[in-house]
């Protein structure tokens, strides 16, 4: 029917995103090394990384998510469904029949470990919030930083995590990075959002998920075309949250072309 449309899909698949952005040399650098899951690769991709996140290609709100890692000849998993669950097997045939009985019949990709910076023995990560405003012109309206609890493979807000505004983090923590980091981080999700948009077309809102190294890189880790805004509640005045629910709004007005 020709109706502009505000985002260009409503969801991404995990799998297809990775392969497409990995396409792309200039954000090559910020993808971690992504595989489809299958008994025989988890086995070599546990040589190549003793941690390594299992996620269902469509997923989220984190429910999807295994944290593997491999001790010599010992492997312990956990996931996050209402409380944290946790085991260990000594079989990797055991823990293939784990995955089975957790995913189902979805489709699964394996994702390398990234070392993450850490609070408390907690893993940190952030989500940006990225828009496009009333003029069409690409806009970061929020980068909050979630805090983990020591142990937890996901740091959503549903498990307790602590959640900070990026500038609130930097202040506390900044001096272990370079001052530099925030400007590379701005550079990151302009560049990773065009990208996608790239592959799949124009987007008037998208939440990127992201981490940092514990050398300052900068790593993706996935994208929400429908991105909840509880982050944003927990860390951000009433002015950003506002605007973060206007541009999507002004930015559907501009495409249709409607003056008031």
């Amino acid at each position: 029917m020709k109706i502009p449309k505000v985002n260009a899909v409503h969801y991404f698949d995990k799998w297809d995103l990775s392969r497409h952005l990995g396409r792309y040399r200039d954000v090559k650098e910020y993808l971690p090394e992504t595989y489809k899951y299958t008994p025989l690769h988890l086995k070599k991709m546990l040589k190549r990384n003793p941690i390594i996140y299992l996620k269902a290609a469509i997923g989220s709100m984190g429910t999807r998510i295994m944290r593997l890692e491999s001790k010599g000849n010992k492997y312990k998993y956990s996931v996050y469904r209402k409380t944290l669950q946790t085991g260990q097997s000594f079989s990797l045939q055991r823990v293939n029949h784990k995955v089975a009985d957790f995913f189902g019949n979805d489709q699964v990709i394996m994702q390398q470990g990234i070392r993450l910076i850490q609070v408390n023995k907690g893993n940190v990560d952030m989500r940006a919030t990225v828009q496009r405003n009333s003029k069409g012109k690409l806009e970061i309206n929020s980068i909050a930083v979630r805090i983990g609890k020591e142990g937890f493979p996901i740091t959503s807000s549903r498990t307790g995590s602590n959640i900070v505004r990026l500038d609130e983090f930097m202040e506390k923590h900044g001096n272990h990075y370079s001052d530099k980091l925030e400007d590379k981080i701005h550079q990151f999700l302009i560049r990773i959002y065009q990208r996608i948009e790239d592959i799949y077309g124009p987007f008037g809102e998208m939440g990127i998920d992201f981490g940092v190294d514990t050398s300052g890189n900068i790593y993706f880790i996935e994208s929400n075309a429908k991105p909840a805004k509880d982050s944003l509640y927990q860390s951000f005045d009433r002015k950003t949250i506002d605007r973060a629910f206007r541009n999507p709004m002004e930015y559907a007005k501009q495409l249709s072309g409607f003056q008031s």
